[in-house]
């Protein structure tokens, strides 16, 4: 999506929350704040400076930065999905010509775990220089995280690890299409491997995202109920 279009593009997200749910506003409004941030070139300096090391001006990127920096720069909250505490602050670095131009630390964690642009606008988590595509926006993240606190007032909990990326889409299919125990797909907080399911007695947060990346940490599915027998329940649904 070209950042122009983006809802609340010229305004920081917690003035101007745009197409975020109302739980997603909720979230923000609880959990989030702004913190100040270097944000590196910008303008003409980053124009001038893609143009050195590309040989060609990228316009594309110097106004999703300017879009990225706006809407998000600075924004920090605790992220379950990151499972640390996040600042969002996104910068472009043109060093090697080489190297598919990105804007950079979108989401920085603390830990080797980030988050980077492409130029259209998805949003690729990564470890240590290997990155993949997840979520087709940063609202989708946002959506995603804001889950987590809605969930954790459930009274019972369970987390599964399954054996593949593979099975986890299956799984998510078979939610997607049955509904079983009434469980609806949170659209708006998928990600490529990672999507919430809900209902009036259960939530499901499945992700494989990070171990899309090769790295040795199993797909895996964390449950809530309002108590152990819808637990129960969605045991049996994930080990069908």
């Amino acid at each position: 999506m070209e950042p122009t279009t983006q809802a609340g593009a010229g305004r920081f997200v917690l003035s101007d929350p745009g197409a975020l749910s109302s739980r997603a506003q909720q979230f923000l409004r609880q959990q989030a704040s702004r913190r100040p941030f270097d944000g590196g070139l910008s303008g003409d300096l980053l124009r001038r400076a893609i143009g050195e090391v590309y040989d060609k001006p990228n316009e594309r990127m110097v106004s999703l930065l300017e879009w990225a920096q706006t809407r998000y720069g600075g924004l920090t909250y605790p992220s379950g999905f990151f499972d640390a505490e996040v600042v969002f602050t996104p910068v472009c670095e043109p060093e090697d010509a080489l190297v598919q131009l990105e804007i950079s630390h979108v989401v920085q964690t603390g830990t080797p775990a980030v988050a980077s642009l492409s130029a259209d606008g998805t949003v690729f988590i990564g470890v240590d220089g290997h990155g993949v595509a997840e979520f087709a926006t940063l609202d989708a993240v946002i959506e995603c995280d804001s889950m987590f606190p809605a969930a954790s007032q459930m009274a019972a909990t369970m987390t599964s690890y399954l054996g593949s990326v593979a099975h986890l889409l299956t799984l998510a299919d078979f939610l997607r299409v049955e509904n079983p125990l009434g469980l609806r797909e949170i659209t708006e907080a998928r990600g490529a491997r990672t999507f919430w399911f809900a209902s009036r007695s259960a939530m499901l947060y499945l992700c494989g995202a990070w171990s899309a990346l090769g790295r040795a940490v199993p797909p895996k599915v964390m449950a809530w109920g309002v108590n152990d027998s819808s637990l129960t329940a969605v045991h049996h649904l994930i080990w069908r």
